[in-house]
């Protein structure tokens, strides 16, 4: 075993050993909490030819974010600075249309001065070695943190939702009052056109009305003159 171990460190087949023994961990995680845990890292996702993104845990029916998923990505190599790492786990996410990432370094390749365990966003890594059980804790509460991300980001989504429906709910009222609104404001072009039109009226029947008054009371005057001067003549 020490000879395995010893050539397994020494070649490309400790990236395999390491991702083999995370796979089981990630499963045997999977199953106490309910959840499906899958390997496809040897598959294409829903982009072109990328196969970004190792294991995919489909959070089970019976969880607060039941259906939500998590990409883990696994990487026995100590190349990926902190841009590179952050690319990768967002791309896994997309490939395989995950909700959150967790990405585990092997502790034997970790990059130098990356903490056991951070989050940055929606993604999450962690330094996770197989033979050694101390940093099994590391793991554990990285995928108990990605489920309660999931948790989250599923009830923003609702809320979201919820406020797309109450804002389509306002337009498509304001649709239906909007056109009795617009007759309405037909009848009252309509009242005030007519309004306009009997001031003007009325304006010209009280010119003709005074020019009549002052026609009868000329007349009358005459009348009265001249019922007064038969009066006298009597």
């Amino acid at each position: 075993m020490i000879i395995r171990k010893d050539e397994a460190a020494r070649s490309t087949t400790h990236g395999l050993v390491f991702e083999d023994a995370l796979f089981a961990e990630i499963q045997r995680d999977a199953q106490k909490a309910g959840d499906v845990a899958t390997h496809v890292g040897a598959t294409t996702g829903c982009i072109a030819h990328c196969k970004k993104g190792d294991y995919l845990v489909e959070l089970g029916p019976e969880a607060a974010a039941a259906g939500s998923r998590i990409v883990v990505e696994a990487k026995e190599s100590g190349s990926y600075g902190p841009l590179r790492r952050a690319q990768q786990i967002e791309q896994a996410r997309k490939n395989r249309t995950a909700e959150i990432g967790l990405f585990v370094f092997s502790k034997r390749t970790a990059p130098d001065g990356l903490l056991p365990l951070s989050r940055y966003g929606n993604d999450i890594f962690v330094v996770w070695d197989a033979e050694d059980a101390a940093t099994d804790l590391y793991l554990q509460v990285g995928l108990t943190l990605a489920r309660a991300l999931c948790v989250r980001s599923k009830r923003s989504a609702e809320s979201t939702k919820a406020e797309w429906e109450l804002v389509d709910s306002a337009i498509a009222g304001n649709r239906k009052t909007g056109r009795p609104a617009g007759r309405r404001g037909t009848w009252a072009e309509t009242i005030r056109k007519g309004s306009v039109k009997i001031i003007k009226r009325t304006a010209s029947s009280r010119k003709v009305l005074l020019k009549d008054c002052a026609v009868l009371e000329t007349n009358l005057a005459l009348l009265k003159a001249q019922a007064g001067a038969s009066v006298l003549a009597d």
